[in-house]
């Protein structure tokens, strides 16, 4: 290892004739410390007790360590346990602070506003509890605001809802209350807003809109009730919404309005409009929309006509809903799709042919030339139990076409082959019969000569198909006389 300590990994250092740098074990200054970036380092032992003394420190990034020691003149805290302390706030010129995912705990000193400087602010993901202080006046340079994924509670400080330098709020997945107060005329620079998961209460701002520049919003798993604001349709800077779970009614309302929104491409209601109708307005038009999530909201109808108009849409999800009557033909007509999800529903007659021709799931290159929105985190759901009905973020989905626990009925299509980028296809628990055709298995073949092969035959529950693979094919009078399960309402 060098001698010189400024070339150690994750220190940067800035040159210096003057006191408050690292020592050079061979005599001399090598420089004023301006940055310990010692994130996912794993750290352990005992740091050395002149860190205290590093004035001149501008980024500090201790993130996703659980191990390790601190010296007391510096943060009074051991193995990353525990709340900060008065020699955090000794470093006035940070101007990032980085301590997510750790086990700090208690709450948040009120003398974190004394840190003037800072640009970002990054506390997730550790057991901070109580109000977040309302210290934030006097950062004028703060931009970035991160606390999700803590015990916090109260309501949002009214220095950081009147913040113009903030691009970025992130409070979800905390235990806040009251309503969703923010002064959009002060916020001028708020692009992201993530306050899903928490205790809101009350309407949906009307006032988002007059934050200009914000494009992305999460208000989801709240108790906002009433309906999407009428403001809303001169949002035209909005491009991800979710107000998933968040006691919303009037479907037909809301996505009247929403399709004003010109710039929008992620849109998730999930768990919403309990026993409302699916519209079928014929002028609806979502222009942009890459990516609409409407499941488990118990919706009656049918799918509509208008949806093919969206003909950006490469994640569809309508799963656990009440909708009935035939897949419409259109449905083959998405040029970019994805994910289709139509689970749990009261789907009948076949499936269309036309959804054996979607273009993304039969050339790669389709798929790769439309990227998903840059804010949409990939979920996958649990379809076990309506019950436990939820979204986990991943880095990724497969490309899937989910049509089980339905009433679809006759042969699959043999064209089902040519989609050879399709990573899964479901067709369980429908009253489908016959036989599996033969070049479903070359799909994406592997080293053994095709997938079915390797499926137990538990994957073709609920279903009255046979092969090689599955249970050996009836006759046709042996047909008739089983009834294949029924599907789940």
């Amino acid at each position: 290892m060098s001698s010189n300590c400024c070339k150690w990994t994750g220190i940067t250092c800035k040159s210096s004739s003057s006191s408050s740098g690292l020592e050079n074990p061979n005599g001399g200054q090598t420089g004023r410390v301006v940055k310990l970036e010692l994130g996912k380092k794993r750290l352990t032992g005992d740091f050395s007790e002149s860190l205290g003394t590093l004035c001149q420190l501008t980024t500090l990034n201790l993130s996703h360590n659980l191990q390790g020691m601190l010296p007391l003149s510096l943060f009074h805290f051991a193995k990353f346990r525990g709340g900060l302390s008065k020699g955090i706030f000794r470093l006035q010129k940070l101007t990032l602070l980085e301590l997510q995912e750790n086990k700090f705990s208690g709450q948040l000193s009120k003398r974190i506003g004394k840190l003037t400087n800072l640009v970002n602010l990054d506390i997730s993901s550790n057991g901070f509890t109580g109000i977040i202080p309302d210290v934030f006046h006097n950062c004028s340079k703060l931009q970035y605001f991160v606390a999700h994924s803590n015990s916090f509670t109260g309501s949002i400080p009214i220095s950081l809802s009147n913040s113009p330098t903030l691009t970025l709020l992130n409070m979800r997945n905390n235990s806040l209350k009251g309503l969703v107060d923010l002064n959009c005329s002060a916020m001028s620079s708020l692009t992201s807003l993530n306050l899903g998961s928490n205790r809101f209460s009350g309407p949906i701002p009307d006032n988002l809109p007059s934050c200009k520049n914000l494009n992305n919003i999460n208000l989801s798993w709240n108790n906002l009730g009433n309906q999407v604001p009428e403001s809303f349709k001169n949002f035209h800077s909005l491009s991800y919404l979710s107000l998933s779970n968040s006691s919303i009614n009037n479907l037909s309302s809301a996505l009247r309005i929403l399709q004003n929104c010109q710039s929008l491409t992620t849109l998730v209601l999930s768990v919403n409009f309990k026993n409302e109708e699916l519209p079928a307005d014929s002028a609806l038009h979502f222009q942009k929309l890459k990516v609409f999530i409407l499941a488990y909201c118990r919706l009656r109808g049918s799918i509509p006509k208008w949806l093919s108009h969206s003909n950006n849409l490469q994640l569809l999800d309508l799963s656990w809903n009440c909708l009935s009557r035939k897949i419409p033909m259109s449905v083959g007509n998405f040029a970019f799709l994805l994910y289709l999800d139509l689970s749990n529903n009261s789907l009948s007659g076949e499936t269309p042919k036309s959804i054996t021709g979607l273009r993304s799931l039969i050339d790669r290159n389709v798929s790769l030339a439309k990227k998903l929105p840059q804010y949409f985190p990939f979920f996958r759901k649990s379809n076990l139990y309506p019950s436990a009905f939820q979204y986990n973020e991943l880095l990724g989905f497969r490309p899937t076409l989910d049509l089980s626990f339905n009433n679809l009925s006759r042969p699959i299509w043999q064209e089902f082959g040519n989609l050879r980028e399709l990573h899964v296809l479901d067709l369980k628990v429908n009253k489908i019969s016959g036989t599996i055709p033969s070049n479903l298995s070359g799909m994406n073949r592997d080293p053994s000569g095709g997938q079915f092969s390797t499926f137990p035959n538990s994957s073709f529950q609920g279903t009255n198909l046979c092969s090689d693979y599955a249970s050996p094919c009836a006759s046709n009078d042996q047909l008739h006389r089983e009834r294949p399960l029924k599907p789940i309402a």
